[in-house]
């Protein structure tokens, strides 16, 4: 699933961001599917795709797919007092991977 930023600062009109990759287990599916996107948004415009994963991750279907780590993104949830939210969630930091044009 791709769609635009969730950050307001990366909803610049140039930018994608892969939400969600979900495969039936093929032996590079996932490597695919990131590749093909990255194809489609370059087709459509776009000079930025991104993504994220954990840092227990290791990402390589996404190195695999030519996208590369531009850094450590905020971890943590999103909960409050005031609108408590799950705490089943990973609370793990988080890298940021890109492919640009």
């Amino acid at each position: 699933m791709v769609g635009r930023p969730v950050s307001r600062h990366l909803d610049n009109g140039i930018t994608l961001e892969i939400r969600r990759v979900t495969t039936n287990g093929a032996k590079n599916a996932c490597s695919f599917l990131y590749a093909a996107a990255w194809r489609t948004a370059r087709n459509l415009g776009y000079k930025k795709l991104i993504t994220y994963i954990l840092s227990s991750e290791n990402g390589k279907s996404l190195y695999a797919a030519d996208f590369k780590c531009v850094g450590e993104a905020g971890g943590g949830n999103w909960h409050s007092e005031d609108r408590p939210r799950s705490k089943d969630l990973p609370n793990l930091m988080k890298i940021d991977l890109k492919n640009t044009l």
